[in-house]
């Protein structure tokens, strides 16, 4: 075996602090607008944990990487609609949220980069994913907003699963009565 020409430069994995499902008190360090591959419109919510044993998470995971093209992780997406053009109820409720977590704060429509140095509580849950070998992983992701001042009474959801291989057609492919459906 030949020694890759960078190796000495590569930084072995080590352990790292990981985050558990739960809501954490956070400030909204970066609120931008844009624009999806799909032409549908985002908020995209850069933020860190401000209080608690969880503090600094995000920056000093942040610091810790040594990669050339490392990224801030803790980022919270939400569309402004959803699936049938409506008002997206995540984008309602990081909104309502913000307001009420913050003394005199009104969103601002025409400036969503109002959102940056405010309060907010940030709920994260459990997720499962394939990893490029196939194998099924779990990860703690941000959510959803909750108020900053009620963290400790949010309910923490379920963790998302992910589908059994065919699962999502056993209940249609052993459907006899065909009556009720709409062709």
């Amino acid at each position: 075996m030949e020694k890759p020409s960078d190796y000495e430069n590569v930084q072995a994995i080590t352990d790292f602090e990981t985050l558990e499902p739960g809501a954490y008190k956070c400030k909204i360090l970066k609120a931008e607008e844009l624009i999806a591959t799909n032409a549908k419109t985002y908020l995209k919510i850069s933020f860190d944990i401000i209080e608690g044993e969880k503090a600094d998470f995000y920056k000093k995971r942040y610091q810790s990487d040594t990669r050339e093209d490392k990224k801030w992780g803790g980022v919270l997406v939400v569309f402004v609609k959803d699936f049938e053009d409506k008002t997206n109820r995540y984008l309602k409720t990081l909104i309502t949220c913000a307001e009420a977590s913050n003394t005199n704060f009104k969103f601002d429509w025409a400036h969503p980069e109002c959102l940056k140095d405010k309060k907010i509580g940030i709920v994260f849950r459990e997720e499962e994913f394939e990893d490029t070998f196939g194998a099924i992983r779990s990860a703690t992701k941000p959510f959803r907003a909750c108020v900053y001042d009620k963290t400790e009474e949010t309910k923490i959801p379920n963790k998302k699963s992910l589908p059994t291989k065919g699962e999502a057609f056993d209940n249609f492919a052993t459907t006899s009565d065909n009556d009720d459906l709409p062709f």
